[in-house]
């Protein structure tokens, strides 16, 4: 949310930040589909219309089955628009990592922040140490950051 407000105020958020929020989009995503399957297994639980109240009403009778299919409905939208906010900032920082002029920091990049990989995962895949890893993630961020602070709006 934070974030968010630093955007939506103008202030720009920095490269690190930028790339950052692409695992802050993962989390996000990963919560709403276990909030939405927490709500449809509350749904399986509930037992269906009751018919056996009186047949003449005022008003609507409170259905919470309702109610919680309602409550999945509205929690879909939302993780439909967070993917596609997702999808979005993604293909902005993919734009960015390649203007990068040395090729194993848009690998590293890639595979830390496209990828949603850990240092030690991004060394095993381009089979150097867990420590070069971490030199060449810094010197990345840094030619990621002079990049994306050239760039005038994201």
């Amino acid at each position: 949310e934070h974030q968010e407000h630093q955007e939506q105020a103008g202030d720009k958020l920095t490269g690190y930040e930028c790339l950052d929020k692409l695992n802050d989009y993962r989390v996000r995503i990963e919560e709403q589909e276990l909030y939405i399957e927490e709500l449809k297994l509350a749904i399986s639980g509930m037992t269906g219309i009751s018919y056996d109240r009186d047949s003449v009403q005022t008003s609507a009778p409170d259905n919470p089955m309702l109610n919680q299919i309602i409550k999945v409905d509205d929690a879909e939208l939302t993780l439909k628009a967070l993917k596609q906010q997702y999808a979005n900032h993604k293909i902005q920082c993919i734009e960015l990592i390649h203007k990068m002029k040395i090729t194993n920091h848009q690998t590293v990049l890639r595979n830390m922040y496209i990828q949603g990989k850990t240092i030690q995962e991004t060394a095993d895949v381009m089979k150097l140490s867990y420590d070069y890893i971490r030199k060449l993630h810094k010197s990345a961020l840094s030619e990621f950051e002079n990049i994306y602070n050239s760039k005038v709006t994201m």
